[in-house]
């Protein structure tokens, strides 16, 4: 959560030293919006419900809250950056179905938010999206939560590298939608493949008649 709010934030500095506007945000309406609280509340359901053991459950709940993200990101991939945190999410999807519905992390990076709770192997780290595994024990364990934050990061905690992509998607799509006219460009139609058409129409017509 921490790394997308320094996202979000880098977007927005960097957007204004750009000339983009705040106010040009909201002028791009988000297709199936309505998608996005709710994916987040099914990944805040297994962070603050789920204890030790984890249910049968969790695994349709997690992979279907990224499969909600995914889809929003295909509704409005047109806009700048929407690629690539469909990437991260993908990445994301990916490491968690394959482990059980909860994000591996190894035992070596508890400290960093667990320093004082004993969490053996297999469990749910509590307040988290977790499962402590060990690498051997993980499958795709490079997915999962293996990147500590920097020893002077005021904020420490675990991120994957699917959660990495999706800042930088989601700095760049905030820059580009504060620029003018970035995110508002739409295929257009050639007038130049029209017109030959309309004129075989025509010729035919005449031909007919």
């Amino acid at each position: 959560m921490y790394l997308f709010l320094a996202a979000l934030l880098t977007g927005l500095g960097l957007g204004w030293q750009r000339g983009g506007r705040l106010e040009r945000l909201g002028q791009w309406p988000l297709r199936l919006a309505w998608l996005l609280p709710l994916a987040l509340a099914w990944e805040a359901g297994i962070v603050m419900v789920v204890g030790r053991e984890a249910p049968p459950w969790v695994l349709p709940v997690h992979v279907g809250a990224n499969l909600m993200l995914l889809a929003v990101v295909v509704a409005n991939r047109r806009l700048p950056g929407l690629a690539v945190i469909g990437v991260g999410v993908l990445m994301n999807a990916t490491v968690i179905a394959l482990n059980g519905g909860l994000m591996p992390q190894a035992p070596e990076t508890l400290y960093v938010k667990h320093r004082h709770q004993d969490v053996a192997i297999g469990q749910h780290a509590p307040q988290t999206k977790d499962v402590v595994l060990p690498h051997d024990q993980a499958h795709l364990w490079w997915l999962g939560d293996v990147l500590p934050t920097p020893p002077w990061s005021p904020l420490q905690t675990v991120v994957s590298p699917g959660d990495v992509v999706v800042a930088a998607g989601l700095a760049w799509t905030v820059m580009a939608m504060m620029r003018p006219g970035v995110a508002r460009r739409r295929p257009v139609r050639s007038t130049r493949a029209v017109r030959p058409m309309r004129a075989m129409t025509a010729m035919r017509t005449v031909h007919q008649i």
